[in-house]
């Protein structure tokens, strides 16, 4: 069946939204973060967006039960994603602007290529290669303003490229694995599963009593990223991918790290640097080549719906 301009016209709109929520997402959680402690803020977000997930699921009539199969799979990839992910950039944002904690978030698939090529011994091709070089090279450029300090915001960007490189990593896993579970239940379990170990974290080594003196506006940017990224937008985003051409879903991650700067600079009054703007520019430019298949004919002309993945 194909898609009439109406609905490429809802579904792409849907696709924008959905990037600007999750970009949004980076200036509200460095205000949850002033206020609730980086564990338990971790913490007290993953459990309820595990929770939620799982709901969602079990509502869009999609099981919910782990295949003896996907255990092994799944514990490895709670580890990289929903715990290692999650205090890496908790504490990442924590320490360095918000906006360029998305930039170097978005390094993510410049890792997970790496990862792919060592380990599934996937080709090296030039594109790859171009890419790869172009996300090292932003790399550095947002680094070089702060290598001079051992703390701060050098610490955070450390934090979050060790994120960034994790949630690679958990990215190759999805792939590599033949999943029998759904993409919302393997989402919920995921970050179930993780809430555990980040929980006892911020038992022993927070302070969840810092989520007793949140006000209403960190009271409500922890509910928003509990809530928002992790449920609404999962939910919408697994639906959009199962109609949407694979190509035209994957590039409205392109929107999130540019949007996450505007909205950063908008919400927190943060400064973007030159060095900000080109590194924001090579890290699209990275993923432009990095993503497969990528083409901008393919996204702008009208195609028959790609079966369910």
């Amino acid at each position: 069946m194909a898609m009439t301009s109406r609905s490429v016209f809802l579904q792409v709109s849907a696709v924008i939204l959905l990037a600007l929520f999750w970009a949004v997402n980076w200036p509200i959680m460095k205000i949850g973060l002033t206020v609730v402690e980086p564990w338990t803020f971790r913490a007290a977000v993953v459990v309820v967006g595990g929770i939620g997930c799982l709901l969602v699921a079990r509502m869009m009539g999609l099981s919910i039960a782990i295949p003896r199969g996907d255990l092994r799979a799944l514990l490895w990839l709670t580890l990289f994603q929903g715990v290692l992910w999650n205090a890496f950039s908790g504490f990442g944002i924590a320490l360095v602007d918000a906006g360029r904690a998305s930039v170097l978030g978005f390094t993510m698939p410049v890792w997970a290529t790496l990862v792919s090529i060592v380990v599934l011994k996937e080709a090296v091709t030039p594109r790859r290669m171009s890419g790869l070089g172009l996300g090292l090279v932003a790399m550095g450029l947002l680094l070089l303003p702060v290598v001079d300090s051992l703390t701060g915001q050098f610490t955070g960007a450390l934090l979050m490229l060790a994120g960034a490189m994790c949630w690679g990593v958990a990215t190759v896993m999805v792939k590599a694995h033949d999943w029998e579970m759904n993409m919302m239940a393997l989402s919920g379990w995921q970050f179930v599963v993780g809430s555990v170990p980040l929980g006892l974290a911020a038992l022993v080594l927070g302070d969840p009593a810092s989520l007793l003196r949140v006000d209403a506006v960190a009271a409500a940017a922890v509910a928003y990223s509990a809530l928002i990224p992790m449920i609404f937008c999962q939910a919408i985003w697994f639906t959009i991918v199962r109609r949407l051409p694979t190509v035209m879903a994957s590039t409205g991650t392109l929107l999130v790290p540019p949007l996450g700067v505007l909205s950063a600079a908008l919400i927190l009054g943060e400064t973007v640097s030159g060095l900000d703007i080109a590194a924001l520019f090579l890290v699209l430019a990275a993923m432009v080549l990095i993503l497969p298949g990528f083409n901008w004919r393919a996204i702008l002309r009208q195609r028959q719906v790609s079966p369910p993945e």
